[in-house]
């Protein structure tokens, strides 16, 4: 999972149908702060964030 997103596909749409997703689907609100680059570079970032939010 340390995967360049980015490099997969994962663009600034895709970005956000892959947020909205986690919030519907984990009940975890992403907030403003921690939508960054850094946080959707990898699935280990983005699961970081998950975690920390859980």
């Amino acid at each position: 999972m340390d995967e360049d997103l980015g490099k997969l596909g994962l663009d600034s749409m895709a970005s956000i149908d892959l947020l909205m997703e986690i919030e519907e689907h984990l009940g975890v609100q992403i907030p403003d702060e921690m939508m960054t680059v850094d946080t959707f570079s990898t699935g280990n970032h983005l699961l970081a964030v998950i975690e920390k939010l859980s």
